[in-house]
């Protein structure tokens, strides 16, 4: 079967699959010629692997088109999308909210960013001045392109291991043994307290942060929870 070219003049064969694509003002100005030339609309769809009716729409909109090619810089005219004004703003303040979140160690979820967008979105709206605002619905889709745009990646929460300090653990048994020693305390002086807490609003298990940042550190669960309290003496227990 013969093959076809596509708008730059690439030869592709016609068992290759399909790729949704929208086009930049360049490569719809090259379809408009050929429209002028004498190609039918179907012709011109099978030589640039585009639907008909794609074509046609291109076709109606010939004298916007142009206009819109006369006005844009050059660069521009080979942007394949324009994208919304309102959610550019929304996107940039939402990134500042996840760094802002991970430095107060609040992990933050999929579902919890797509309502921040939503609501940073309709705050932005009224103030951002642009022709054709469309409805935007912070689905999955967009979260997974706004993921690759702000070069963010989803760990999984590493809990309070993460913010203990370390160092003072390891040494703190040897500084312990040794003022036991030194009071003179007995082991029913001794005791053993720690907290545990039963949580009754569950918290994300994953987060998002910047791929800079090697491990989700210092995330510690919400405050929404019972305590309790375990006390264990060396000499004896009391639950």
């Amino acid at each position: 079967m013969a093959d076809r070219r596509d708008v730059s003049g690439r030869r592709t064969s016609l068992h290759e699959k399909r790729e949704r694509k929208v086009l930049s003002l360049y490569e719809k100005l090259k379809i408009l010629d050929l429209l002028n030339s004498g190609m039918s609309c179907a012709e011109v769809g099978r030589r640039v692997g585009k639907n008909e009716s794609s074509i046609r729409s291109i076709k109606q909109k010939q004298a916007e088109i142009r206009q819109s090619l006369c006005a844009a810089p050059t660069m521009a005219k080979r942007v394949s999308v324009v994208r919304d004004k309102v959610l550019v703003k929304a996107e940039k303040a939402l990134s500042l909210w996840i760094e802002d979140m991970s430095q107060k160690h609040v992990p933050v979820d999929g579902r919890m960013i797509r309502e921040k967008a939503l609501s940073l979105y309709e705050h932005f709206g009224p103030m951002t001045e642009t022709p054709e605002r469309k409805a935007f619905m912070a689905s999955k889709g967009w979260l997974a392109s706004f993921v690759n745009r702000y070069n963010l990646k989803n760990l999984r929460v590493t809990g309070e291991a993460a913010s203990a300090d370390q160092e003072s653990a390891s040494t703190f048994p040897q500084e312990f043994r040794r003022l036991v020693g030194r009071k003179g305390y007995l082991p029913e002086q001794v005791y053993n307290c720690d907290e545990t807490a039963l949580f009754w609003k569950k918290m994300p298990s994953r987060t998002y942060i910047h791929k800079d940042a090697r491990q989700a550190m210092g995330f510690k669960a919400f405050k929404d929870r019972l305590n309790a309290c375990f006390v264990r003496q060396c000499g004896w227990a009391y639950d």
